[in-house]
C-alpha cells in the first residue's frame, strides 16, 4: 500500500515545466508540440557541437514528452556530466529517473528511487530555489521509511525550510 502511494505521489508531480535551457526556437516548437522539428534542430546543434549541455538538456525533455524516461535518464545524464554544476540539469534527471522508477519493476525501482534522491538533493544543494526538486523530495521523504532514506523527519525539516517556503509559493503561483 504504501509504495503504490509512493508511487502515485510521485506521478502526479511536476516534471515538464518551461526551462531555461532551450533556445527560444526551440522552446516555441516545444510548446507548439512540433517535436521533431525541434529534435531536428537540436541534434544538428548537437553535430556542431557535441559538448553542448543545453542541446542534451532539451533533447532529453524531448524524450519525456515522448514517454521515453529511459532516453531521457541518458541525455540528462550526459548533459549532467558536460556541466556537473547545474541544478537544472541535476533536478530533471532526478525527475526522469522518477518516472524510471516508477516503471521498473521491484528489483529495480529502489535504487532508482535512491538515484532519484540523490539527484534532487545535488540539484538543491546547488540551487535551493529549485521548485520541483523540493516538492518531490518533500513527497519522498513522507512517504519512504528513514531506512530507505526518507522519514517524516526529513519531510518536515525540508518543509520548515525558508527555501521549501518560496519553491511552494512558485509551485502555487504556477510560476
Amino acid at each position: 500500500m504504501r509504495l503504490t502511494l509512493l508511487l502515485f505521489l510521485l506521478l502526479v508531480t511536476p516534471i515538464a515545466t518551461a526551462s531555461g535551457q532551450c533556445a527560444p526556437e526551440v522552446q516555441k516548437r516545444l510548446v507548439a508540440r512540433r517535436l521533431s522539428v525541434a529534435q531536428a534542430a537540436l541534434e544538428a546543434q548537437l553535430a556542431r557541437d557535441p559538448g553542448d549541455d543545453r542541446a542534451l538538456h532539451c533533447l532529453a525533455r524531448i524524450a519525456l514528452e515522448r514517454d521515453d524516461p529511459g532516453r531521457a535518464v541518458e541525455l540528462f545524464e550526459k548533459a549532467v556530466a558536460k556541466r556537473p554544476k547545474s541544478a537544472e540539469h541535476h533536478a530533471r534527471l532526478g525527475l526522469a529517473l522518477r518516472l524510471q522508477g516508477a516503471r521498473a519493476g521491484m528489483l529495480r525501482a529502489p535504487s532508482l528511487f535512491a538515484r532519484m534522491k540523490t539527484e534532487l538533493e545535488t540539484a538543491l544543494a546547488l540551487d535551493s530555489s529549485q521548485a520541483d526538486a523540493h516538492y518531490t523530495l518533500l513527497l519522498f521523504y513522507a512517504q519512504v521509511p528513514e531506512v530507505m532514506g526518507g522519514g517524516i523527519g526529513k519531510a518536515r525539516a525540508l518543509a520548515a525550510n525558508p527555501d521549501h517556503v518560496e519553491a511552494g509559493k512558485a509551485i502555487a503561483g504556477g510560476r
